[in-house]
């Protein structure tokens, strides 16, 4: 063979090597495509049928929170009724309430119940006989002690099938419950919120009879007027049956796939809570629209494998698919808690910027959603139990974010939402049922934890339509602003103004406490039997030396409570005090008690006593001239931390008063087992309510009750002669307002104990 020859042979060797290689390639992976093929023609119908299940608990929950919250909204209504019908001892008063409702669209034909006897709002008695069967669901509300909502009845007024919401009435002599009897098609018009994806939803009771029902589009599937009598004549198989009537009588979810003669159909059920009675809304769809999205994915699938495999060049296409997975696959890992099947900040983000801009005539608004104390909570549940209580938040936030929003979590126990905005009433509305149902963990039971989610907002018709980051931004600078815990506040241009004036104050308020500007008022307290000065009470106020101004405490004593100055300011104006007694002491200058107040987070310092004992000895200030006073909601809420905290500061020779009693819920307990020496009765005591002679009476009351267990009583806010005159004939030891006089400096007040201070010569009305 010539050398020609053998390289030519050569050659050809190594040319038509790689078309081999490439044709094993090409049958290998051909091969596994046809097994594929088949495969997933084999794994199709599990495939479907897991998938419309999955669909339709997803679609159900989103109706139930839809039907929950407008339930909740007929309750809301009667609770009104029922919170005027309070106390009311009389039935004139009763009718004069209800009937005031009648003609008020939202509240439907009112009925009030007294015993087994039932009224129209007019007063009418609505004549029920024995064995009315009609009448039976307003019979059986009327028996209930909690709210409750009734099954479709005729009711003989309207002459139409109606629905009935019943709420008792606490305190009233004369009446026991308000009900409000509704036609069936004005309490919840399923037919305006339901979708393609059901032939059919219904409410029904835990024994299947109907209140509500609706069908798509004129559908002709119907359940009469008992959804399990209507299953139970329409599937055949009775073991499948029964697992969907167990199911549904027990409240547990149920998603089940049946068989009927138009095809297969998803039943799927949510428990509403609308009610001390359990409800269920039941969905009944078909699985063709459930699936259609994956019906047309797996369609997608075979149409491409179909392709790659007349055509060989696939083999190409395969190594990149494979790539481009394996790509989605990280970017998963990379944008999901896969512990919570919950997208992470990152994806937030990504995803709400795309939903703001291309939907630019919708209005939406981005949520941001802190959980209150997380890091204590997780450390009291634990791993596990933080990751549960997470994963149901997760859930409830992909609900909140409805079908054209996003969600995620960016931990520590905060989330992100964008929803559609309609209204502020809606969207508190919604994230007040978000909380409610956050609340009802599984992993909170058997935990004496309350959760509490601060909530801020950010609404594009506020911010027109920035950045997906600057709009989240925007909700946690309103999520700042949230005076306690739980509550929700709405961005706003007056939102930055706010943080800017805080920002200001807190990196002013250390040297200004150093430099000596925080400066007590004295307010001078009126005794009528004395007819003079009987006390007074340290206010304090914050001194501009450079403009020579004074600024109230109200715009900074919520800030510092919320910063923890406010035990610095305590201590710092209780020193003044104290110096300022001591000074008028050694001058043999006039003096009289004063009180100072205390704020909670000052009061829960393990060094609260010895503070305030310690230097009451230092400056020596005599017993009786040194009073605290707490406010009524911290010893409500401490009430054993405030039953101590008096008993030790009267063996130390200091007093103790309870402020801005009435103010909030007040405890009577805390006047019969805590000896206060003096009890501040709040301003709200002058305000005239719907009755005056019923605030009279409650006045009164308070006064002599307090004084039956010898504390004296001090009104605070009297401003007018007549508020004056009211509050003597009470029977009010000391008074103190505007009337009498205003909080002055120190040198004005020493001046003011010296001077005339009877009643008859300072007492004027403020203008």
């Amino acid at each position: 063979m010539s050398k020609k020859e053998k390289k030519t042979k050569e050659n050809t060797n190594v040319t038509g090597g790689v078309p081999l290689a490439l044709k094993v390639v090409i049958f290998i992976i051909t091969f596994l495509l046809v097994v594929s093929v088949m495969y997933t023609f084999v794994g199709l119908e599990p495939f479907l049928e897991d998938a419309a299940i999955v669909n339709a608990e997803s679609r159900i929950i989103d109706m139930g929170y839809k039907v929950d919250t407008f339930f909740e909204h007929h309750y809301e209504n009667l609770y009104e009724v029922a919170r005027r019908l309070e106390g009311a001892k009389d039935e004139e008063t009763v009718k004069e309430i209800v009937s005031s409702y009648i003609g008020v669209d939202y509240f439907g034909n009112l009925r009030y119940f007294c015993g087994s006897d039932v009224y129209a709002a007019d007063g009418e008695q609505v004549i029920i006989v024995s064995g009315d069967e009609d009448y039976q669901p307003l019979i059986e509300a009327s028996k209930s002690q909690t709210r409750s909502c009734t099954i479709i009845f005729r009711d003989r007024l309207y002459n139409e099938i109606c629905v009935a919401f019943y709420v008792p009435v606490k305190g009233s002599q004369v009446i026991d419950g308000i009900g409000s009897v509704i036609r069936r098609s004005e309490v919840l018009d399923l037919a305006s919120i339901i979708t393609k994806d059901y032939s059919f939803i219904a409410v029904i009771e835990t024994n299947g009879g109907k209140l509500l029902s609706a069908h798509y589009n004129n559908s002709d599937f119907s359940i009469g007027t008992n959804f399990f009598e209507a299953m139970e004549n329409r599937i055949a198989d009775s073991t499948v049956y029964s697992k969907l009537y167990s199911n549904i009588t027990n409240n547990s979810i149920s998603n089940t796939e049946i068989e009927f003669k138009e095809g297969p159909y998803v039943i799927s059920s949510y428990v509403l809570s609308v009610s001390d009675k359990t409800y269920t809304l039941i969905g009944v769809s078909p699985r063709t629209v459930l699936v259609s999205a994956e019906y047309s994915f797996i369609v997608e699938i075979l149409v491409i494998s179909i392709i790659a495999i007349i055509f060989l060049f696939i083999c190409i296409v395969l190594v990149l698919r494979m790539n481009k997975v394996r790509q989605q696959q990280t970017e998963l890992m990379l944008t999901t808690y896969v512990e919570l099947g919950c997208p992470n900040g990152k994806k937030f983000f990504d995803e709400a910027e795309k939903i703001l801009q291309s939907m630019r005539t919708t209005e939406f608004a981005v949520i941001y959603l802190e959980i209150a104390q997380f890091q204590f909570m997780s450390d009291k549940l634990g791993g596990d139990r933080t990751n549960s209580l997470l994963k149901h938040i997760a859930g409830l936030a992909k609900n909140l974010a409805a079908e054209n929003g996003y969600y995620g979590y960016d931990q520590q126990g905060r989330f992100y939402v964008i929803r559609e905005f309609v209204n502020e009433k809606n969207l508190r509305s919604v994230i007040q049922v978000f909380s409610m149902m956050a609340g009802k963990a599984e992993a909170l039971e058997g935990t004496d934890l309350v959760l509490a989610i601060g909530t801020g907002v950010c609404l594009t018709t506020n911010t027109g339509r920035p950045h997906a980051t600057v709009m989240m931004e925007n909700a946690k600078i309103a999520f700042r602003t949230i005076k306690k815990l739980g509550d929700m506040a709405i961005y706003t241009q007056n939102t930055d103004k706010k943080l800017k004036h805080d920002a200001e104050i807190e990196s002013k308020m250390e040297a200004a406490l150093a430099n000596g500007e925080f400066v007590p008022f004295f307010q001078p307290k009126y005794s009528y039997n004395s007819d003079k000065v009987h006390s007074a009470e340290a206010l304090v106020r914050w001194y501009n030396k450079e403009k020579n101004i004074y600024t109230f405490p109200f715009e900074f004593i919520e800030l510092f409570e919320k910063n923890g100055f406010i035990k610095k300011l305590d201590h710092n104006v209780y020193i003044q005090v104290c110096e300022f007694i001591k000074s008028c002491i050694d001058k043999g200058e006039p003096i009289v008690p004063i009180s100072v107040n205390v704020s909670r987070v000052t009061a829960i310092e393990q060094d609260f006593l010895d503070f305030y004992v310690r230097n009451k000895k230092k400056y020596g200030v005599p017993n009786g001239l040194l009073c605290i006073e707490f406010t009524e909601s911290f010893a409500i809420e401490n009430y054993d931390v405030i039953e101590n905290l008096v008993e030790q500061l009267h063996a130390n020779g200091i007093k103790c008063s309870l402020d801005d009693f009435g103010s909030g819920y007040s405890s009577f307990n805390i006047l019969k087992n805590v000896p206060m020496d003096e009890l501040k009765m709040d301003i709200m005591f002058l305000k005239e309510g719907v009755d005056r002679k019923r605030d009279e009476v409650l006045a009164r009351t308070v006064v002599d009750l307090a004084k039956k267990f010898n504390m004296l009583v001090v009104q605070e806010g009297v401003e007018t002669s007549v508020q004056f005159d009211y509050i003597k004939s009470l029977g009010v030891d000391v008074i103190q307002g505007y009337y009498f006089a205003r909080p002055i400096s120190a040198d004005e007040f020493k001046v003011f104990i010296k001077s005339n201070t009877s009643i008859k010569s300072q007492g004027q009305d403020r203008h």
